[in-house]
């Protein structure tokens, strides 16, 4: 991800460091690595703006109950 400044881990934990707020494109990447590596998603949170809100917290999408913790119409809930 050419947005990643660096990356760590420290016992079970990986921590990535960006260079920049990421744009919509980013955040697309960023929910497709953590849901292909099981890694809590409830962190991507705090990038939601007012210019991604809609599309992130949009109900329908299976990431907004595991950003959000809102149940989601595409998790069958």
């Amino acid at each position: 991800m050419t947005f990643v400044a660096d990356y760590y881990g420290e016992v079970r934990d990986l921590f990535i460091v960006l260079d920049r707020a990421p744009t919509d494109d980013d955040m697309w990447e960023i929910i497709g690595f953590c849901r292909r590596y099981g890694v809590d998603m409830k962190q991507l949170a705090q990038f939601e703006t007012p210019a991604n809100t809609a599309w992130l917290r949009d109900p329908t999408m299976i990431w907004c109950e595991e950003i959000f913790g809102i149940p989601s119409k595409a998790s069958g809930s």
